[in-house]
């Protein structure tokens, strides 16, 4: 069992305007937030309720079925207010113990459910398995902060996954390989909501699936150690997205804002990284080098069309990491620098405001600097 609360606020200052005249302002302030035009309290509850089991059974010395289960309940609620002070009017009851200037919208969202997993196992020999895994996920619904925007559902995951661990040449050479096929139903996606100036809503999107594969190595020649891992990813669109209706709630009659087959942003379709270390001996020390590659191919900006247009897509980049590092006794130290040629790659992009008008001044968030640092610490 698992109780959370949180008392969300979230401020946008005009400095002055609760002094200002508000026949000449563009908007009064919001009563009780100070020079707040627009002002979020909410209260929000989280109650999870869970209960699992794990079991397996050896078919053979070699084969063996596993598989779990877990049931859960969760009761969400938000009350509060979130807007400008033109929302005011439209509350339906006081502040909840004086917590923003009135309350807003009072709402719940009830759910239950269970995931479950099964997985067979073969141990071919010492050094090698094989194995198939289907798995259910889900994550739970809850509440929107606009009144009259419907709360948006639970999305679940279907996931089947084949792979294998081995190892080879006398466990000089480890590899581990998997494939799968993720089907996503109603996921969640939060999208702006239409008359509400900016205020975004989380809306479930009809279906979409994940296909990809990814493996791991590390192969040790002694002093020499070459590993890397990488992982491919597919992730489309299974369905067309819905337009959102003036009425803040989706509407398919009105068109689609992304259409099946659409790319999943923010996902690299490949993503890797490959590891050279050498250890040697200096005196009575344990040192080494090493260094790192590290690629992702490049991504969609966004969900929506209009939006992944504005924003344009995002490119793939490269970063190099070094460190040269020793142990000695209980002591070791490492120097480092990370992103060694100071590349400059986009993970992802967003808007102050809906993009359709503020793109242009898209907020980009980078990777890591160049940075360089020295670690020392002692094992007692």
């Amino acid at each position: 069992m698992q109780r959370q609360t949180d008392r969300i606020f979230a401020d946008y200052v005009i400095p002055g305007l609760a002094a200002s005249d508000p026949s000449t302002s563009y908007s009064s302030a919001v009563p009780t937030c100070g020079d707040d035009v627009f002002c979020t309290r909410v209260y929000r509850i989280d109650r999870d309720y869970a209960a699992f089991a794990d079991a397996s059974y050896d078919i053979t010395t070699r084969l063996t079925l596993s598989g779990g289960i877990r049931g859960f309940i969760a009761n969400n609620s938000a009350s509060g207010f979130s807007g400008t002070s033109g929302k005011v009017g439209s509350c339906i009851a006081p502040a909840n113990g004086g917590f923003g200037p009135c309350t807003l919208f009072n709402r719940t969202a009830d759910q239950k459910g269970e995931v479950h997993r099964v997985n067979l196992s073969w141990k071919i020999d010492g050094t090698h398995m094989v194995y198939a895994t289907y798995s259910t996920g889900y994550r739970p619904g809850g509440i929107n902060r606009i009144s009259y925007v419907d709360p948006y559902k639970p999305d679940t995951l279907t996931n089947y996954e084949i792979g294998a661990k081995t190892s080879w040449f006398n466990h000089k050479l480890t590899l581990n390989v998997a494939i799968y096929d993720e089907e996503w139903s109603k996921p969640q996606f939060q999208e702006t909501t239409p008359l509400t100036t900016g205020t975004l809503s989380t809306y479930n999107v009809g279906s979409a699936r994940v296909r990809g594969a990814e493996s791991d190595f590390s192969l040790n020649l002694g002093q020499l150690t070459f590993s890397g891992s990488g992982a491919y990813t597919d992730g489309k669109l299974t369905s067309d997205v819905c337009k959102i209706a003036l009425s803040g709630n989706p509407d398919c009659t009105l068109g689609n804002v992304a259409v099946k087959g659409d790319a999943l942003p923010i996902q690299p379709k490949f993503k890797g990284n490959l590891t050279l270390r050498y250890k040697f001996d200096v005196g009575k020390a344990k040192a080494y080098v090493q260094g790192v590659v590290n690629h992702q191919s490049g991504v969609r900006s966004a969900l929506v069309d209009n939006d992944a247009a504005a924003f344009g897509p995002i490119s793939g980049f490269s970063t190099v990491d070094f460190s040269l590092g020793a142990q000695l006794a209980s002591w070791k130290w490492e120097f480092y620098v990370q992103n060694a040629f100071d590349q400059r790659g986009i993970l992802s992009l967003n808007s102050v405001c809906i993009p359709s008008a503020c793109s242009a001044y898209g907020r980009a968030y980078p990777t890591k600097p160049q940075q360089f640092g020295i670690k020392l610490g002692e094992k007692f």
